[in-house]
């Protein structure tokens, strides 16, 4: 490792804070592949929660940072050379959405109640996490019954993204402690907004046994459950404050799923028996 180029200073001090949440208390020999593995999957869950989507390239340096933390040190075995690559690539193409058995399960798995009304507020609006995450009480307006939410690219215009709420996503609103002291819909026990789900996420998937659910996924299940509602891709496309209705298109199939389970069921009850050789002449 070379600290030569103010570039490379400016990077590895860079890599150096990313993975310091995952090994900054650990000793090297302590560092093993499961930590790699958490860190690939907080970073891709960050990265989600922007609706982003990170690539093996972006990933690829951070990890030879750390090998490079190994192999300066002269300290073996080096967890990264012994990682297999093909753990980078996201083995999931199709869209992943809660059930509602998972989501009794996700929802019994939580130990605080403001973590319970998160998920269900999650579920219920389509919100990215750092879109919930910023949520104040002036951005809600009960009466009309909407989320408020300025696209900071949009702020000139003054224009700002409309999210309905359900029923039930005013029942969580309705049972929030609000706190005068504190903005925001929801915060930590110190009165903070959340700044990232993954700590917490990350122990109620694994108490409700669904270690391939994200956070990012609850978003997923808004958009599924709103299409098979009856909901329009139009108007999804809206809620969900896509910049290109193309990447609401991701949902299509479930539209389509609809439209041949529907027809089967209209097939089914319009199918008549074969006619027999006497029945297909009038009388």
């Amino acid at each position: 490792m070379t600290l030569e180029k103010p570039n490379t200073r400016k990077s590895y001090i860079s890599f150096a804070r990313r993975w310091e949440p995952i090994v900054g208390d650990l000793y090297l020999h302590e560092i093993t592949r499961e930590h790699i593995v958490r860190y690939i999957a907080q970073r891709r869950e960050e990265a989600a929660a922007r609706g982003k989507i990170l690539s093996d390239a972006t990933l690829r340096p951070a990890l030879a940072y750390l090998s490079g933390v190994f192999a300066f040190s002269h300290y073996e075995p080096n967890p990264v050379v012994q990682f297999n690559k093909k753990f980078l690539k996201p083995v999931r193409k199709v869209v992943r959405f809660m059930t509602p058995e998972e989501e009794v399960r996700i929802l019994d798995a939580c130990t605080e109640d403001m973590h319970a009304l998160m998920i269900v507020f999650a579920v219920e609006t389509g919100l990215r996490a750092m879109e919930q995450a910023g949520l104040t009480w002036d951005m809600i307006d009960l009466k009309a019954r909407e989320i408020g939410l300025v696209d900071p690219s949009k702020l000139k215009t003054g224009r700002a993204r409309i999210v309905p709420l359900s029923t039930r996503a005013m029942q969580v609103l309705s049972l929030i402690p609000r706190r005068p002291d504190v903005p925001y819909l929801f915060y930590t026990p110190a009165g903070r907004p959340y700044q990232s789900t993954f700590s917490l996420w990350h122990r109620i998937r694994e108490k409700a046994g669904l270690l391939d659910l994200r956070w990012h996924d609850l978003r997923h299940t808004f958009a599924t459950r709103f299409l098979r509602g009856g909901g329009s891709l139009p108007v999804l496309s809206r809620i969900l404050g896509h910049s290109n209705i193309m990447m609401t298109m991701r949902y299509a199939h479930l539209v389509t799923e609809d439209l041949h389970a529907e027809m089967q069921k209209v097939d089914t009850a319009l199918t008549a028996p074969s006619p027999t050789r006497s029945s297909t002449h009038p009388r």
